[in-house]
């Protein structure tokens, strides 16, 4: 199913959910930086630092969204609780070609000019649309095979001939091992109380998965305005994306503020 947007329905319009390019924020953290630091021999209980610090020459400063830091924090924490500042020292960690690589690999498409730090947090030139989003998860949910979305299933003529039977295009991306402990790990973003996703309470269904948001350049000098706000959710069975924003976004068009303050830095995501 695909909704390209809310209000009155505009024959062949804008449809957000494929056209759409924004910055993923948080929902690149289980591509970029945690599937493979998993595949690179890190695992769900892993310690990582989680503190401010200062990287590089252009002293990239990532901050935790509430300005709290517990020094230490088990690396399915830092998912669930979608922590900047772990993320970014584990993605320092593991390299940046090995983040890009697999966020190639899962099909958001980066630009060469992505490989820095700022790929921890969404940071992806190009940005990515809710299919493509939802393309990706499929990983997880398909024990590390990524299916290529479709929408035409067969064509026929008028005497019932098939002309074109599309078959789901599919691809191993990741280890099954791997897939299933990052689902693991995403299961704690909606199921436990300190997931970022817990408030969506979903019923009857356990679901893992992630969320994400970017702060809003609203031409004020506050900074308590959200401009992407993302939710993917899946079962084995099915996998959901969902954006919410503007088409534009300034002082009087934009989300409030989810998460509290944002990064002061390359880039500002939760």
């Amino acid at each position: 199913a695909v909704v390209g947007g809310r209000g009155n329905h505009v024959f062949r319009g804008y449809n957000r959910a494929t056209q759409i390019k924004r910055q993923p924020g948080s929902t690149l953290k289980p591509i970029a930086v945690y599937a493979p630091a998993l595949a690179s021999g890190y695992s769900y209980s892993s310690m990582l630092e989680d503190k401010l610090q200062t990287y590089g020459t252009n002293k990239y400063k990532p901050e935790n969204y509430n300005n709290e830091y517990a020094r230490k924090i088990a690396m399915y924490q830092a998912l669930e609780q979608s922590k900047n500042a772990p993320a970014v020292w584990l993605l320092n960690k593991i390299g940046v070609d090995k983040g890009y690589d697999y966020t190639k690999k899962f099909g958001l498409n980066p630009s060469k000019d992505d490989k820095n730090l700022a790929m921890a947090l969404g940071g992806l030139t190009n940005g990515v649309s809710p299919i493509q989003l939802a393309s990706a998860y499929t990983a997880f949910a398909n024990n590390g095979t990524l299916s290529k979305t479709g929408f035409i299933r067969k064509i026929v003529d008028a005497s019932g001939n098939t002309i074109v039977n599309n078959t789901t295009e599919s691809k191993r991306v990741i280890s099954k091992k791997v897939a299933k402990e990052m689902t693991s790990m995403m299961l704690g973003v909606y199921g436990d109380s300190s997931g970022t996703g817990y408030g969506a309470e979903p019923s009857g269904y356990t679901i893992a998965g992630k969320t994400g948001s970017t702060e809003a350049d609203t031409g004020t000098s506050s900074s308590d305005a959200t401009r992407d706000k993302w939710m993917v959710g899946y079962t084995k069975d099915v996998v959901v994306a969902t954006w919410e924003g503007f088409d534009d976004t300034n002082k009087t068009h934009h989300l409030e503020n989810i998460t509290g303050v944002g990064m002061n830095s390359m880039f500002k995501s939760e």
